[in-house]
This record gives structure tokens, sequence and C-alpha cells, in this order.
């Protein structure tokens, strides 16, 4: 999976799992740093103690020119302490930056999707417990930063809906120790989708006017 964004004379690129800026003629500008460095966390897996870090996958990012801030965000899965099994807990992970140059510091958010009543989030009742919010993008307008993910259950087969994300644009954009997070699942009834089915793939767009 690859995320790829570009603004004030950078370009940006993600794939499973590392992340690199480049200028936008194309010649690298940082070297490759891995996604479990970038979001603060231990490798994935250290070969010389054989302990693995969390599972980070499905990069996505986009420079807002309105507040002139990258975003960049990703699916984390906990493990288990540091064996190879996953935890049941994932969280989107958000990263805004705090100038216009993506070499700079990063403030990072960690949005809970496991959606099964545990760290504020929901309970969707997926079976055998956890829900995955898997695949996630990212899209916005003048107001908003929009997160979309396709929810599964993360142990057993099975497919709740796309969940929907809204945050404040203003209060990433400025460091907010707390942001308010809207979520909607469109798997419920009151979300009354064209379809009558639950969403999927609900790929946000950007609109960047006024």
């Amino acid at each position: 999976d690859q995320g790829l964004c570009a603004g004030n004379g950078f370009v940006l690129e993600s794939t499973n799992d590392v992340l690199r800026v480049f200028s936008t003629n194309g010649d690298p500008v940082t070297g490759t740093v891995s996604l479990n460095q970038f979001y603060g966390y231990p490798s994935a897996y250290n070969r010389a103690t054989g302990a693995y870090g969390p599972e980070i996958t499905d990069p996505s990012c986009y420079f807002d020119q309105n507040t002139q801030r990258w975003f960049h965000v990703v699916l984390t899965l906990d493990r288990v302490g540091t064996g190879p099994n996953i935890s049941g807990k994932n969280h989107l992970d958000l990263a805004v930056s705090q100038s216009s140059d993506p070499m700079g510091n990063w403030t990072i958010y960690r949005i809970p999707v496991q959606d099964d009543g545990t760290d504020g989030t929901p309970n969707h009742s997926c079976p055998g417990g956890p829900c995955l919010g898997d695949y996630p993008h990212i899209g916005a307008d003048k107001n908003g930063i929009y997160l979309t993910t396709n929810e599964f259950p993360l142990f057993q087969g099975g497919y709740i809906g796309s969940q929907i994300y809204a945050i404040s644009k203003q209060a990433l954009a400025g460091g907010s120790s707390t942001i308010n997070i809207v979520q909607y699942n469109t798997a419920d009834p009151s979300t009354k989708t064209a379809s009558g089915l639950p969403g999927f793939t609900v790929w946000p767009a950007v609109s960047a006017g006024p």
C-alpha cells in the first residue's frame, strides 16, 4: 500500500512500511524512515532480539494548502507483549506536521478503532470481540479532516460497515492536545445509505477551496 502527497516544494511518499521525503524534481531529501520509527514505536521486528513491535499498515497522506500542514494516517495493530500475536487493540495513528516542512516536528494522535466498547469506542458487537479499522483514507474540506475505514471483525469472518471520522482541521493544525471526533457508522440504519446497505470503501474527497 502506498500513500503519496505533495506541497510546499516537497513530495512525501510512504509505503508498507517506510517513508521518505523528496524534492519536486524527484531527488530524495531525507533517508528512508520506517513507519514504526516515525510514529514512535519499537521496530516491527528486531532481528537481534526476536521482539516484535506494533504492526503498521495502509499509509495515506495529504498536504493541506489552507493550513500549510501535512496529514499522514496509518492503521496500527498492537501486539501481545513483544510476541507475534496481535492483541485486538488497533488504532488510527494520525500525524500532523507542526509547520509546512515535512522534515520538521509532527504531532501524533492515536484514535482507537476496535469498536468493542473499550478505550472509549462504541460497541459494534463484532463476532469474536474487537473490530478492525481496515484500509484508512483521508480527505478534507475547509473545516474538517475526514478519516474512513472498512470495519471487519478482527478474529472472525464478516463485515460491519465503513466508518467515517470527522475532526476539526483547525484543532489538528493548531496541535491541540485533545481533539473531538464525530464517528459515523454506515452500518447504522439511521445513516440511510442510498442502497440501504453498509458503506464499503467510502473514499473521502479533498475539497481544498474556500
